[in-house]
């Protein structure tokens, strides 16, 4: 929670009902079976009562959000390029804008943000399907 919200308490529920932390074991049950949706809780996973278990899919997706979660977001704007990202794709999906300029749009507000955080300098171009352009325009591939 950030140290500056004016509605801490509210926060903090949110937090326990989005992390199931204040759930008793029935009442993760019925999330679990008439949610459809995983838990905060590793403890979810291990409920044998549950379709998940049962079937065996919570036991992969363990094993995947194991291999594959991070601790903290790779870069400072994490969090602002998938918002980016993931608005313009919702665009898409909806039919606000199509396909192509939503891409678009996504890049040129990607190359800003990259400018803004330091990563290229103004005026560099981004160029693609490279990997990295360096400030010397030389691509690493």
């Amino acid at each position: 929670m950030n140290k500056d919200s004016r509605n801490k308490e509210a926060a903090w529920k949110f937090i326990g009902w989005a992390s199931c932390l204040t759930m008793n074991y029935d009442e993760m049950m019925d999330y679990l079976e008439v949610g459809g949706t995983n838990t905060g809780r590793k403890s979810g996973y291990f409920i044998p009562e549950t379709t998940g278990y049962k079937v065996g899919r919570y036991p992969i997706e363990l094993e995947m959000y194991r291999e594959h979660i991070r601790r903290r977001p790779a870069i400072a704007e994490e969090v602002e390029y998938e918002i980016i990202v993931g608005t313009e794709v919702q665009k898409a999906f909806i039919g606000a804008k199509t396909p192509k300029q939503a891409l678009d749009d996504a890049a040129k507000a990607m190359y800003e943000l990259m400018v803004r955080g330091g990563y290229i300098p103004k005026g560099q171009p981004l160029v693609w399907p490279s990997k990295y352009v360096n400030p010397d325009g030389t691509k690493a591939y």
